[in-house]
């Protein structure tokens, strides 16, 4: 394959690029590719392909990907203006099986990617002018038929009707502003344990499993050490103190990484990840990072997690503890 552009190197190591995040229906979708289809010689492409050059198709229930069904991410190509996409020859990893595979490059072809229903469309920003048109008018197909919500993406009205709390859930952000005291959040753990195993967890552990408790004190020992400290000191350092509610019910388990205590010989195992855990402090609550996945793939279990969220958020409005909140619901 020839050398790629300097230009185009540019813009995939440093991240030069325009994204819409979005979220509709299969139906949707489906009506998207067809627009897009019939104004112009665009055509779909899988992002890997056992020919080169790689098969084009008219739908999405059409494309074939080498890597398997589970890669549902497509390229569009508008023949029209742009030159055929560049690829790349690999070794195909199929249990060993051998063989050669292609792979689009599209930091250095003209390409848009498109996710599944749930995804994002996406170009590399060193284009031409005629290209980044043409992608301009995908990006107000979906800005059309979709509302923005801050802190989600922009979704359709048919795509927030599937979502538990709809609407309500989604004028949510991620961190909202609480006036609570030690008990309230000890309260708000008792409540969430009625339908879920749920218990507070400490950042920091002296092994890979992480250090829970049912109960915060004022004082009680620091997990790592066997020292005695305030709970303030053990759960954050800084303002505001922070503490950590993991539902094992939903996420059975947490991933600890190591590391070194203080310069020491000493480890110690500290939890980065806080994508399945509610970060909460007497002044702020933070969704878990899946909450904000889980209205992507509205599977069972992502139902029940945007549900469970919703109701500890209730709970916290019905106490009047949500700065500048709205009324539960019901």
């Amino acid at each position: 394959m020839d050398a790629a552009p300097a230009l185009s190197l540019q813009c995939a190591m440093m991240g030069n690029n325009r994204i819409l995040s979005y979220s509709v229906t299969p139906e949707e979708l489906d009506e998207f590719i067809a627009w897009a289809l019939s104004r112009a010689d665009v055509r779909l492409l899988a992002r890997t392909n056992a020919t080169d050059p790689p098969p084009t198709y008219r739908a999405l229930n059409e494309v074939v990907d080498a890597r398997g069904p589970d890669h549902r991410t497509v390229l569009l190509w508008n023949a029209s203006i742009s030159p055929p996409p560049i690829t790349e020859k690999r070794a195909a990893e199929d249990d060993g099986a051998g063989g050669e595979i292609y792979l689009v490059d599209w930091n250095f072809s003209d390409v848009a990617e498109l996710g599944g229903p749930s995804g994002r469309l996406y170009t590399c920003d060193q284009r031409s002018d005629a290209f980044k048109k043409w992608f301009q008018s995908l990006v107000r197909w979906f800005k059309r038929r979709c509302k923005y919500y801050e802190d989600h993406d922009w979704i359709s009205p048919a795509q927030v009707e599937r979502i538990p709390g709809g609407e309500r859930f989604l004028t949510v952000s991620r961190r909202q502003r609480l006036r609570a005291s030690l008990d309230d959040i000890n309260e708000l753990l008792a409540f969430a344990n009625e339908t879920h195993d749920v218990v507070f967890a400490a950042k920091e552990s002296p092994t890979q499993q992480p250090v829970t408790f049912s109960h915060i004190e004022a004082e009680q020992p620091h997990p790592v050490g066997g020292r005695t400290s305030r709970i303030d000191e053990m759960l954050g350092a800084g303002r505001p103190k922070k503490f950590l509610i993991w539902n094992q019910s939903l996420f059975p388990e947490i991933k600890l990484a190591r590391c070194v205590v203080n310069g020491s010989d000493e480890t110690s195992y500290v939890l980065n990840d806080f994508t399945t855990v509610i970060v909460i402090s007497r002044e702020s609550i933070r969704m878990p990072g899946a909450v904000r996945e889980a209205y992507r793939t509205m599977d069972e279990s992502g139902q029940r997690l945007i549900e469970w969220y919703g109701s500890i958020l209730d709970w916290l409005r019905r106490r009047d503890l949500i700065i500048g909140s709205a009324p539960p619901r019901g």
